[in-house]
């Protein structure tokens, strides 16, 4: 009989030194478990970053416009002469704006920039460039620079220079400028609205991350918590039955 007990005991404090040690790997788990998750419920928590949609943008290229503008065959029209506006030296003009123009004026000789200087007039070109395009004060920049490239490109187009009215041909100039704006317009809301759906994606996995986790947060503290009620129970049981023991051998 005290072979029994004594084998008892000894197989019951091995099961407790099991939970024990359970007790310590699950409680390690569910510490390096919670931190991950408030470490997680932080990152949910705060500002989504916007990319910087300058990375999915691809600045259109001129001779994809060209194709658009310059048709197969360009009629020529008759010469007409109108005489420049002389525009006001104290207008302040952007300098990219100035080299826009210059690189556009190439396409004419000096006699042919006198008749047609009203078109390409600094005041009007750096209103429309500066002002009435519809784009964002931190996209003006890189479309000025666009632009200057695009207009050195559309100022020494042979195919341009062979058209023979002068007016006819300002005409192409601007129509070119133009079309390559709205290119580089198109560009610019198909990278916005990519930056967009990227935000709304992670917008989206942050919100099922802290659903996740709110519903995890009550199973990890309950099960730590059974486990130590366990473990309790098991100790409160040995107890009483070595108190048992020790109170039936002190009454014998």
């Amino acid at each position: 009989m005290i072979v029994n007990n004594n084998f008892r005991d000894s197989f019951e404090e091995k099961y407790v030194g099991f939970y024990r040690w359970l007790l310590l790997l699950v409680g390690c788990l569910s510490v390096i478990g919670f931190i991950a998750m408030i470490l997680s419920l932080l990152w949910t928590a705060s500002d989504t970053s916007r990319e910087q949609a300058y990375d999915y943008f691809d600045s259109p290229q001129w001779l994809e416009v060209r194709r658009e503008v310059l048709p197969l065959v360009v009629k020529a029209k008759e010469d007409e002469v109108v005489e420049a506006v002389v525009e006001k030296s104290s207008i302040s003009v952007h300098p990219l704006v100035l080299e826009i123009r210059d690189n556009l004026l190439l396409q004419f000789d000096a006699n042919e920039q006198k008749l047609i200087g009203h078109v390409f007039s600094k005041r009007l070109l750096n209103e429309w460039l500066m002002e009435e395009i519809a784009i964002s004060s931190s996209w003006r920049p890189r479309l000025l620079e666009s632009l200057v490239s695009a207009s050195a490109q559309i100022g020494s187009d042979e195919r341009i220079k062979r058209i023979g009215s002068v007016e006819a041909r300002a005409d192409v100039v601007l129509e070119s400028l133009n079309t390559y704006i709205e290119h580089y317009l198109i560009n610019v809301r198909r990278a916005d609205q990519l930056v967009g759906e990227r935000l709304q994606k992670e917008e989206s996995e942050k919100t099922a991350l802290a659903a996740q986790i709110i519903v995890a947060i009550p199973i990890v503290v309950i099960t730590f918590l059974s486990l130590i009620g366990l473990i309790l129970l098991i100790r409160v049981e040995l107890h009483l039955r070595q108190f048992v023991r020790d109170y039936r051998k002190t009454n014998l």
